[in-house]
């Protein structure tokens, strides 16, 4: 090349040109957006959030985030796939293609979902037609077995109405029965001469150990019975009502 110029374009449709001058000076120049394309620009996919941790997720539960994919360059970007192939990881059920216009982004989710007590690593694989193509998500998490260290209450051996309290009493009273399997019931209140004053239960109640209240605001002083039925059984309390 003497006093003359030269052009080249390379695999990436950029444009080079070498100008030699009368003196013998070569000048030199690139493009700088592909050539043949209109200025149809690069496009560059940028992962928001680049690296997922999901931390520790229950064993049979499972955590969602979501994924922001945009276009930071200066030309169309396709989105062709979004594959995950890491055991506990789930992306899209199905992907389809998607162009994103420069400054345009579109969401998806990964899901983890453990099926063991043990760490888990993953990535994903977004393939594009960005130069960058295909671009890596790194993944992970834990899976854990919740187990719970609390005692369990023994279910009590017998039926059993306590003793009332406060008694004597002014106001409300408290009533506690245990119940050594599941039992239809009563628990019913009355005075001395045997009329029933009060139904405070009357059905079906787990096994367990159980607490009421009854209030005697407008009962007239004097002593009450409390009694409870069950399984063929009959318990009686006593207890005094203070009037003010």
């Amino acid at each position: 090349m003497s006093g003359g110029t030269a052009f080249a374009i390379d695999a990436n449709n950029y444009g080079h040109l070498f100008l030699e001058d009368a003196n013998g000076d070569v000048q030199y120049l690139k493009s700088t957006v592909p050539l043949g394309g209109g200025g149809a620009g690069t496009p560059e996919l940028t992962l928001v959030p680049s690296s997922i941790d999901f931390d520790s997720v229950e064993v049979g539960q499972d955590s969602v985030v979501q994924v922001r994919l945009e276009n930071s360059g200066d030309g169309t970007l396709t989105l062709s796939a979004f594959d995950i192939a890491s055991n506990g990881f789930n992306g899209p059920p199905q992907w389809l293609v998607v162009n994103l216009q420069p400054g345009a982004f579109m969401t998806t989710e990964v899901r983890f979902a453990p099926v063991a007590e043990q760490n888990y690593l993953g990535y994903a694989l977004v393939w594009s037609n960005a130069p960058s193509s295909p671009d890596t998500l790194y993944l992970s998490g834990r899976g854990y077995i919740f187990v719970n260290d609390a005692p369990e209450t023994p279910l009590p051996l017998a039926f059993e109405l306590k003793p009332l309290y406060p008694n004597p009493f002014n106001g409300a009273v408290n009533i506690s029965f245990t119940l050594p399997r599941e039992s239809a019931m009563t628990l019913k209140v009355y005075d001395l001469l045997g009329r029933e004053v009060n139904t405070l239960i009357d059905g079906t109640m787990q096994a367990g150990l159980h607490n009421t209240q009854w209030n005697c605001a407008e009962c007239a002083a004097g002593i009450y019975l409390f009694k409870l039925e069950a399984a063929g059984q009959s318990f009686v309390q006593k207890a005094a009502y203070v009037s003010n």
